[in-house]
């Protein structure tokens, strides 16, 4: 699996943009959302640009967005966002908008079970050991809180633009501890799925059992995105569609909320 120990990996320190509870797009359930920040691919189409730039140890937050911090830190984090406690920014679960859909909607977060956490970014594998660290320590923590009547465990899926080839050049424990990856670059004009923004990215599952259980979650998702409003910011979670963007702009401006600094366009 890896030689990095849980004790190891809770001493690591990673650049985070934020942390959201549940995320229902990005993979089978409710999920513990993690965005990585810093990316140096940068690809044409982002709706992420604000995960771009990276932080400097020593200067987190100077002008941009996210923190660096220890991994036992954002562990306790996610404990806390999980369990009720945690920051507005981080457990406002806010709208849904998808193809046909009025847009609004909320979860009880102390009523639903994890069925797992994806990690995205960002580029997750600019930050190797700390990605190593980061999948080390969930592991461990959906272990702790597995539900053992459930028929599959609680799995972790990791988001990357860079190719399969060179994502296990860059970090090739986390194709060990996740159970997922998800890899290649957005190419804007391919369309994806409701998981993925375009047609060259591709699912590369841990096993054949993870395998087809992913083929029969993506074959049921909806493609709707989530919109969390906190913190006079608008949060756009999930894989937008064609005009999706451009609905939620309209319904924002309907509610009286002007959107600045938008993080999809250049």
């Amino acid at each position: 699996m890896t030689a990095m120990s849980a004790a190891g990996a809770l001493e690591a320190k990673i650049a985070v943009n934020r942390l959201h509870w549940p995320v229902t797009v990005l993979g089978p359930g409710h999920r513990v959302g993690i965005w990585m920040q810093g990316c140096s691919i940068g690809c044409p189409g982002c709706v992420s640009r604000d995960t771009w730039p990276a932080l400097t140890e020593g200067a987190p937050g100077e002008g941009g967005p996210g923190d660096i911090i220890g991994v036992d830190d954002l562990m306790a984090s996610i404990d806390a966002l999980v369990d009720g406690a945690g920051p507005d920014t981080a457990s406002s679960v806010g709208a849904s908008v998808g193809p046909g859909s009025a847009g609004a909607g909320a979860v009880d977060r102390d009523e639903v079970a994890i069925d797992g956490v994806t990690v995205s970014g960002g580029e997750p594998f600019d930050q190797p050991e700390a990605l190593e660290a980061l999948l080390v320590a969930l592991r461990q923590w959906l272990d702790g809180r597995a539900d053992p009547g459930a028929d599959f465990g609680a799995d972790i899926i990791v988001y990357t633009g860079y190719d399969e080839p060179v994502a296990r050049d860059r970090c090739s424990a986390a194709f060990s501890l996740a159970d997922a990856v998800i890899v290649g670059p957005y190419r804007a004009g391919e369309p994806g799925t409701a998981w993925w923004g375009s047609g060259n990215q591709r699912l590369i599952a841990r096993n054949e059992q993870l395998a087809q259980r992913y083929h029969d979650a993506l074959s049921q998702a909806t493609g709707e995105v989530q919109v969390s409003v906190a913190d006079e910011g608008v949060f756009i979670i999930g894989i937008p569609r064609q005009r999706t963007l451009a609905r939620v702009e309209s319904k924002l401006a309907a509610a009286g909320i002007r959107l600045e600094g938008v993080s999809w366009r250049p």
